[in-house]
């Protein structure tokens, strides 16, 4: 038998977390106040199922102990575990969901319980029905009848009617916390008469994300791989983690600024064969934990128990030495990276550009930092002082080495490539003003809230981007700032308007306009 179906809980005190909602159905139990239906929601692998049928055998339990747990050993236990029971119906709504499978069910419920008190039925995955199968269900659940009891149990209850949530009382499911996974882990390991690292153990439990289901699954496949010792390193390898040395040498290369080794990092690691997705996500926690450690060692605690003494020590070092302002900035663009990375076909110039970005974006803040201590020192005055280091940090962006203008051809050239894509986004970037290209980004303004969140969406700075980076050859990303910005940033920008590009068989602006409020549902009727 798998390992999460033979140490499957049998009772309420056998399961791990969700203790709330335990002591409120032994409540329910305790005063006979048996609800006729129930709503379980949560991440999968968290107890929904097996609590549903824990319940199920606690309240028709013939031999129900003082606390209120089922005894497992009497008829209606046994029947209930082995799935023999008449008066229990477990029905997978993923593979049972339409209008047809709903009214047996009502017809099998009309019956009274055949010998336990009570007739339960659960319907797992509950969001799968269709919207008839829902409408069919919902006049059985206002009016049950006597003695049954429901219980749905749905991983995306936003899916389920208001209708239905309404006629339910509803349990929400937290993920299982580490310590309690890692616990019924040392358990199971001593059942099965296996030998485990502590640390294996716990990067095991941190790295399957609260699902207890997970864990075990996982716990099983290291059983075959490891029949005798569950090591760290066995651990690290079948989950495919970097080496969290490889992980701190980089994180206090980037720290360091040494740019050029921290970039023979990322190219080592692709002629390993790594899985640089894992590895931006180890690292991204990583500085995670360096920020926590930095703002305060109590927070040592909530850091994933996926680290050694030795390595929170070097951590809790590295923190100290660092700047708050520097580590959220270097996270930052680490994620940024991250997301852009699941879409392109060359992902390890997303890393190296944020570890290249990273270190530029602190030797500014130095030098403007270096420019303010410098005015301080040659002159008390500190209004004069805040007017020199804001005439120095304008001079930087308008002396930048890295700064210069798009041509209007190439703006024209960029907004034709987008509208034989997308007129609906071309539509909304034709009311917009070309700035500045800086450093990497092209700046651009935008005179409207609801332009601005719509160009910043994924999917169409992506085609956006695309756009840019075919006319100029460059890759730039496109940062869209109202006037008030770019003042604070020291450039000034004309917003008059920019005559929209001429070109044959062009449609009139109204059918461009036209098309994206179709868009978005916004045509009068």
């Amino acid at each position: 038998m798998v390992i999460y179906r033979k140490y499957r809980p049998q009772k309420f005190s056998d399961l791990s977390g969700q203790e709330n909602i335990i002591k409120i159905l032994k409540g329910a139990i305790k005063r006979k106040k048996i609800g006729h239906a129930y709503l379980f929601s949560g991440p999968r692998g968290v107890g929904k199922t097996t609590v549903a049928r824990i319940l199920s055998k606690a309240i028709n339990c013939e031999n129900l102990g003082k606390d209120f747990e089922p005894c497992g050993k009497c008829r209606s236990c046994l029947e209930i575990t082995s799935g023999a029971s008449l008066d229990f119906t477990e029905i997978d709504a993923a593979s049972n969901r339409g209008i047809d499978e709903i009214r047996q069910l009502r017809e099998g419920v009309g019956f009274a319980p055949a010998k336990n008190m009570y007739k339960v039925v659960i319907l797992d995955e509950a969001h799968m029905l269709t919207k008839e199968a829902f409408n069919a269900f919902l006049k059985t659940l206002e009016e049950p009848p006597e003695r049954t009891i429901f219980i749905l149990a749905t991983t995306e209850i936003f899916k389920l009617p208001a209708t239905i949530i309404s006629r339910c009382q509803r349990f929400d499911f937290a993920r299982i916390p580490v310590d309690q996974i890692v616990n019924h882990l040392e358990y199971i390991i001593k059942q099965e008469n296996v030998s485990a690292e502590k640390q294996a153990l716990e990067v095991i439990a941190a790295n399957c994300g609260g699902c207890l289901r997970d864990t075990l699954s996982f716990l099983e496949q290291m059983l075959l791989i490891s029949p005798e010792n569950i090591t760290l390193a066995d651990v690290q390898k079948t989950l495919g983690l970097p080496d969290q040395k490889i992980i701190h040498e980089l994180a206090e290369k980037i720290l360091q600024k040494d740019t050029v080794r921290a970039i023979q990092f990322v190219s080592e690691l692709l002629d390993g064969g790594k899985d640089l997705s894992v590895f931006v996500s180890s690292l991204i926690a990583y500085f995670r934990g360096l920020l926590m450690l930095n703002i305060s060692d109590e927070l040592s605690g909530i850091l994933d128990q996926n680290y050694t003494q030795e390595e929170l020590s070097q951590m809790n070092v590295l923190a100290q030495q660092s700047n708050r302002n520097v580590l959220t900035s270097i996270m930052r663009k680490l994620i940024e990276a991250q997301d852009k990375m699941k879409f392109s076909d060359f992902p390890h110039v997303y890393l190296e550009m944020a570890i290249a970005e990273s270190s530029v974006k602190d030797e500014l803040t130095k030098e403007n930092k270096d420019d303010k201590n410098i005015d301080r020192d040659g002159d008390s005055n500190k209004e004069d002082v805040s007017e020199q280091s804001q005439k120095n940090i304008e001079n930087k962006v308008e002396n930048n080495a890295c700064c210069s203008e798009l041509s209007k051809e190439q703006w024209d050239a960029i907004l034709i490539d987008i509208k034989k894509k997308n007129h609906s986004v071309h539509a909304f970037l034709s009311s917009c003003i070309p700035v500045k290209i800086l450093n990497n980004d092209l700046l651009i303004f935008v005179k409207h809230k609801f332009h601005k969140e719509r160009l910043n969406t994924q999917q169409n700075k992506i085609l956006i981007e695309s756009a840019i980076s075919s006319v100029i050859g460059n890759k730039l990303n496109m940062r869209c700032l109202f006037k008030e910005e770019l003042d604070s940033m020291g450039i000034e920008v004309n917003d008059a308007p920019v005559e929209s590009v001429k070109e044959e068989n062009n449609v009139e602006s109204e059918d461009v306009l036209s098309e994206a409020l179709k868009m978005f549902e916004c045509v009068e009727e």
